[in-house]
C-alpha cells in the first residue's frame, strides 16, 4: 500500500472519528452554520489580519435561541428579511398558529 493511500485511509478514519466525538458533544455544525463558519473565516481571510481565526468567537456568534422569543425573533427576521409587506400575513399565520398549538398542548387536550 503506498503512502499515499495510508494517508487518504488516516484521513479518512480520523474525519469520522472526530464527527462522532462532534456529534456526541452536540458541537456538529448543520449545514447552515457551516456556511455561516464559511463566511466568517473568508470575511477573516479578507481582513489580512495576522491573527488566526477564533472558532470560538464564530460559534457565539452563531449561537442558537435559547428562548422561544428567540426562535420566534429569529423567525420573524428571516420572513422579513425583504420586507414587511411580501410575508407578514404568512408570518403572522404560523406564529399565531404555534401559540394556540402550545397552548393546546400544555392544556393537555392533546389536539
Amino acid at each position: 500500500m503506498s503512502q499515499i493511500e495510508r494517508l487518504a485511509i488516516r484521513i479518512r478514519s480520523d474525519a469520522r472519528r472526530v464527527q462522532a466525538e462532534r456529534a456526541n458533544n452536540w458541537t456538529l455544525f448543520d449545514a447552515r452554520q457551516l456556511g455561516l463558519v464559511f463566511d466568517y473565516a473568508f470575511k477573516h481571510l479578507a481582513s489580512g489580519s495576522d491573527k488566526p481565526f477564533d472558532f470560538s468567537q464564530c460559534r457565539r456568534q452563531m449561537a442558537l435561541p435559547q428562548s422561544i422569543e428567540g426562535h420566534i425573533t429569529e423567525f420573524l427576521d428571516r420572513c422579513w428579511k425583504n420586507g414587511v409587506d411580501k410575508n407578514f400575513e404568512a408570518a403572522a399565520f404560523i406564529v399565531g398558529s404555534c401559540v394556540v398549538r402550545n397552548s393546546l398542548k400544555s392544556d393537555g387536550s392533546g389536539k
